[in-house]
């Protein structure tokens, strides 16, 4: 059984700065039962061998969502063209399963656990995985000539240990157009 789940709004406070938000989600469930009837046989090199008869219960239960707020700027300051963006992200995995086996029924026909005579394992396991991320980007070109492109992002992931388990990322890029100002023939854009 599996539901999935997203959802987005975005509201514009201006002309120039909107808030967007999303958040999105996965649940699945999953039961597998295996059922071996008390006079099961079961060849192994080559001679039939008789077994009293199995069963197998598993369940798995996944849950993940993830949410992002972000603010987006976007405006136009005389030859100067700005864009920023800041935004959180927000990950969480959660991962349940549990297998029940049991070996050798004391009755035929009854595919319980309660009619199990033989010996019965329970196992379990249970995970979860946590993640946060700020960023930052800002965007700022002088009469689409000249560029600056830079960004900062602090990453944070339960995956890692205790002292790896936040870092900090980032770029920075500049970049002059010379074809806007100097006409090459044969080149349309050399940055």
């Amino acid at each position: 059984n599996r539901i999935i789940g997203t959802y987005s709004a975005k509201y514009n406070l201006t002309d120039f700065l909107n808030f967007e938000g999303k958040f999105a989600f996965e649940y699945s469930t999953g039961d597998y039962n295996t059922y071996n009837p008390y006079d099961t046989y079961t060849r192994s090199s080559g001679l039939p061998i008789y077994s009293k008869g199995s069963l197998n219960i598993d369940k798995t239960v996944m849950l993940s969502r993830n949410a992002q707020i972000t603010v987006n700027f976007n405006k136009k300051f005389g030859n100067f063209n700005t864009r920023a963006k800041i935004s959180y992200l927000f990950e969480k995995q959660t991962y349940n399963s549990s297998s029940t086996n049991g070996q050798d029924f004391g009755f035929n026909h009854v595919p319980s656990m309660d009619a199990i005579a033989g010996d019965i394992s329970v196992t379990s396991y249970k995970d979860a995985v946590l993640a946060k991320n700020y960023f930052g980007i800002l965007y700022i070109d002088f009469k689409d000539k000249y560029i600056f492109d830079g960004m900062i992002r602090y990453d944070g992931s339960s995956l890692f240990g205790a002292d790896a388990r936040w870092n900090p990322y980032y770029r920075v890029s500049g970049a002059y157009r010379i074809t806007e100002d100097i006409k090459i023939p044969g080149i349309q854009e050399l940055k």
